[in-house]
Parts: structure tokens; C-alpha cells; sequence
């Protein structure tokens, strides 16, 4: 799955962009910021039971 999300900080805007993959109750993510020279952020998030 993929999806990117607008944000505006400051009178800033920017582009978030996730990609990830559902396996089991996890959901892997990888977050970059369009534009911005930064590493990409990992994450994982678990359903809760």
C-alpha cells in the first residue's frame, strides 16, 4: 500500500509520502518527505488485540 499526506507547519507545505505492506497484524511502513534530503523513516505498527 502507498499513500502520501499534505501538511503545512509554519507556512510551510510539505509531502509525506508511506509505503508499506500488511503481513499478519503488522502493517511496515517507510516515510520519506518529498524534497527534503533526509533518511527515510521505518515503522511498524501492530493491531491491537
Amino acid at each position: 500500500m502507498s499513500f502520501k499526506i499534505k501538511r503545512e507547519f509554519n507556512g510551510n507545505a510539505f509531502v509525506m509520502n508511506y509505503a508499506g505492506m500488511v503481513a499478519g497484524d503488522e502493517l511496515k511502513l517507510k516515510m520519506t518527505v518529498e524534497g527534503r534530503d533526509m533518511p527515510a523513516r521505518e515503522m511498524t505498527l501492530k493491531r491491537a488485540k
